[in-house]
């Protein structure tokens, strides 16, 4: 049986090491793993930090799936059109830097700008 789940999050639910980052989109031909200690490392304090805001009417196109070295998955969409927002759950929405915003799409290795590999 699938459950629906809508919960409210926030970054404060990341509280153990990752293990593995995958990003996933539409536009990509395979989905972009990071497990790379220090990426993750960045990852995670790139989330810890960001601002909480208002969802607005980005493009929601990236999907990403963390996992934490205990095995429980956290994820989160990304904003995909020049936004800087990353969505947590239901409408729970929080706000990247712009070093933070480039950092993030670095972290997979995909252009910040076109989201294109580098």
């Amino acid at each position: 049986m699938e459950h629906c789940d809508y919960r409210f999050a926030d970054p404060g639910y990341i509280t153990e090491p990752a293990l593995a980052a995958v990003l996933e989109g539409d536009w990509l031909s395979e989905p972009r793993q990071v497990v790379a200690e220090a990426d993750l490392n960045l990852l995670v304090e790139i989330l810890k930090t960001a601002e909480f805001g208002y969802v607005g009417g980005c493009g929601y196109g990236a999907k990403v799936t963390l996992t934490s070295k205990s095995g429980e998955r956290f994820t989160f969409f990304k904003g995909t059109d020049g936004c800087d927002t990353v969505a947590f759950g239901s409408w729970s929405s929080y706000f990247l830097g712009d070093a933070e915003n480039t950092e993030f799409w670095q972290i997979f290795g995909l252009d910040p700008e076109t989201k294109e590999p580098l």
